[in-house]
């Protein structure tokens, strides 16, 4: 299901309503999702990097 609603959700309310922080932490490394959508996640939200993990330079 988080799978689904980071790559569909419309709004910040879809994202609050389905998703919680703690449970969307320890599954990250496990969804599928496309490399652009997890690099602009990870980069918003550095929690969910992979530890020692750094951000590509543009």
């Amino acid at each position: 299901m988080y799978e689904r609603v980071i790559r569909e959700a419309q709004t910040r309310d879809d994202l609050n309503a389905y998703l919680n922080a703690m449970s969307l932490q320890k599954m990250w490394r496990d969804l599928f999702l496309p490399v652009p959508v997890k690099t602009a996640w990870e980069a918003r939200f550095p929690a969910l990097r992979e530890p020692g993990a750094t951000t590509a330079a543009a």
